[in-house]
């Protein structure tokens, strides 16, 4: 009978053990599943990372494009006013050349009918 007792004893510790690996295998199951999972993830994590990096590469570099390009407009806009700049400076040489013009004319009148008045006080 001891060792009916002891048999049964081995056979609920046996089934014991079994239903023990059984739920360990399911449990290694769904965290392999988890660790798929998590995996999956990563590695689309990553791609999307690279093609953001990607994507700041680019557009750091249309940045520095457009920086150079916006330069040189800059110039194109400095250079195409500075000849105004000195047609603005022509019209105002010409201006002073006008009244130069009309006064050393007012002057030249001046001077004649002074030379008129003391030619006729010389009289």
């Amino acid at each position: 009978m001891e060792t009916m007792s002891s048999q049964q004893t081995e056979t609920e510790r046996l089934k014991h053990m079994q239903k023990a690996l059984t739920n360990c295998e399911n449990d290694r199951r769904v965290v392999s599943k988890r660790l798929e999972t998590t995996q999956n993830s990563l590695a689309e994590m990553l791609r999307n990372n690279q093609i953001l990096q990607d994507q700041v590469t680019r557009l750091n570099n249309e940045l520095a494009n457009n920086e150079v390009h916006k330069s040189g407009l800059e110039s194109q806009l400095r250079l195409a006013q500075w000849p105004a700049d000195t047609q603005m400076g022509s019209h105002q040489e010409e201006e002073l050349r006008m009244q130069l013009h009309s006064v050393q004319k007012e002057r030249n009148e001046l001077r004649g009918k002074v030379d008129s008045m003391n030619t006729k006080g010389q009289v």
